[in-house]
């Protein structure tokens, strides 16, 4: 897995150089959640997945700050691991 990330990081480096360490690694387990999906395109429940597969940083700090339940929180994004994108 890590292997795959740091593929993805390399090849889109131009566009999350601005991005901390954290932020590109969210970003890219949010693509790969995505793919997963069949998605072609990273949305925002995508990023929030990313986010809360980190082991560390700061959404999962303020989300358990508040008492959200972060498993929970993960099962709202559908059985099977897809989200539910409605537009």
């Amino acid at each position: 897995m890590f292997k795959a990330i740091r593929r993805w990081l390399a090849n889109n480096q131009c566009l999350f150089r601005r991005f901390t360490e954290c932020s590109r690694v969210a970003m890219a387990l949010a693509n790969r959640f995505a793919h997963q999906c069949g998605a072609n395109t990273i949305m925002p429940p995508h990023v929030l997945y990313g986010l809360l597969d980190l082991n560390h940083g700061m959404c999962k700090s303020a989300l358990a700050e508040l008492a959200v339940n972060l498993e929970e929180m993960k099962e709202h994004l559908l059985p099977g691991g897809c989200v539910s994108i409605s537009t």
